[in-house]
């Protein structure tokens, strides 16, 4: 991996990226969510 990316990479793995949404976000997404899918089967 050195050899092909050089300098400091910053970890962007979906795990980390999941980690840092709070409660209350996941609850805004999740009603985006839900009124995109209801939008759908309209």
């Amino acid at each position: 991996m050195p050899a092909l990316f050089g300098g400091v990479r910053a970890p962007s793995t979906l795990g980390t990226v999941l980690r840092a949404f709070t409660h209350g976000q996941a609850l805004q997404l999740h009603a985006v969510h839900r009124r995109f899918l209801a939008a759908l089967a309209a």
